[in-house]
């Protein structure tokens, strides 16, 4: 019974230091650090980054603070309005014409960099790195 509540004592000092170790929750969002006009970099798929063609040079995202945006994305332009939810880091797009919306994760926000993750039906994810542009 003494070498069980030794093992017992030992199995749990030697968790507290994992415990310790456990990441925090990641921030909450606000809406003011995606402000501003944000130019596509690449796009990253099973690990691999795949910097923009010439065709898709241009592609660019301008968030608006008044919760519009507008997208030009393969050499179509789009416009709608935007939300988002601080917690979970999910920003949802809708198109003004469609009323279509879809769903990104922010993976990363920082004054020059934006990662937004959209996951396919069948579980896809593709990452999408913006470098910013000027601040609104």
């Amino acid at each position: 019974m003494k070498k069980f509540a030794l093992l017992a004592m030992l199995l749990q000092t030697a968790t507290i230091p994992l415990q310790a170790q456990q990441p925090s929750s990641p921030k909450t969002l606000s809406i003011e650090q995606l402000l501003g006009r944000w130019q596509l970099q690449g796009m990253e798929e099973f690990g691999v980054f795949t910097p923009v063609t010439e065709a898709r040079a241009q592609d660019q995202l301008h968030l608006l603070a008044e919760g519009s945006y507008f997208l030009r994305w393969e050499g179509k332009e789009q416009r709608g309005t935007f939300r988002l939810s601080p917690q979970t880091r999910q920003l949802s797009f809708t198109d003004a014409a469609s009323k279509k919306t879809i769903t990104y994760t922010v993976k990363k926000v920082t004054d020059s960099t934006l990662v937004l993750e959209y996951q396919t039906p069948d579980l896809v994810r593709t990452r999408y790195r913006f470098l910013s542009l000027g601040r609104e």
